[in-house]
């Protein structure tokens, strides 16, 4: 039960400053891609480039997990072949 009172305490704060983080950030930039320009809030930008640096980071992780995973199966078995 403290543990849910917790993490619902946690998930507010966090919520709270998303919120003051929009409002301090409202001004509108120019982004400029590929295929045009757009004209978005300074916050949605900085928040699009914090998901996609966690999204490139998380698949570089799990990329290397799948590798280290491969060469475990790998290594088990020719300790066991060996054994």
């Amino acid at each position: 039960m403290l543990k849910l009172v917790i993490q619902a305490i946690i998930t507010l704060l966090i919520i709270i400053i998303g919120v003051c983080f929009a409002f301090l950030n409202a001004q509108h930039v120019s982004f400029n891609y590929y295929l045009g320009t757009a004209d978005v809030p300074l916050s949605l930008l900085l928040v699009l480039a914090l998901g996609l640096g966690f999204l490139l980071g998380l698949c570089c992780c799990v990329l290397k997990l799948i590798i280290l995973n491969s060469q475990m199966r790998h290594l088990k078995r020719a300790l066991k072949k060996d054994a």
